[in-house]
């Protein structure tokens, strides 16, 4: 069981999960598998080397919220603790577009704030 922050995107949440009911259901299904077990959700392939070096114990993973003609991405910063303990922060929760950007230093900032 992993511990789940969203407080960065409540905002963002709470318009996806106004799009409609099947959404909110999905989005409220994603951040149950979050808190289950975050693993189960791909890695950011675009996840820089250096960041990948500079904190091992760190996986950055996208979660998919799709239901026709809705498509949502949340991208969360997938920590494992020594004790084997898991945390979650969601950072990015946005329409899908294509090559969605995201801001590298922003997140670096964060990984060191925390």
């Amino acid at each position: 069981m992993a511990s789940v922050d969203t407080s960065l995107v409540r905002k963002e949440l709470k318009a996806i999960a106004a799009r409609s009911k099947v959404v909110r259901k999905l989005l409220y299904e994603a951040l149950e598998g979050l808190e289950e077990d975050p693993s189960q959700y791909s890695e950011l392939e675009m996840y820089p080397a250096e960041l990948r070096q500079k904190y091992p114990d760190v996986v950055l993973r996208k979660v998919y919220i799709e239901h026709n003609p809705h498509n949502y991405r949340l991208v969360f910063i997938h920590w494992t603790f020594e004790d084997s303990s898991e945390h979650v922060d969601v950072i990015y929760a946005f329409p899908r577009k294509r090559g969605y950007p995201i801001d590298w230093e922003q997140v670096e900032q964060f990984l060191r704030d925390a």
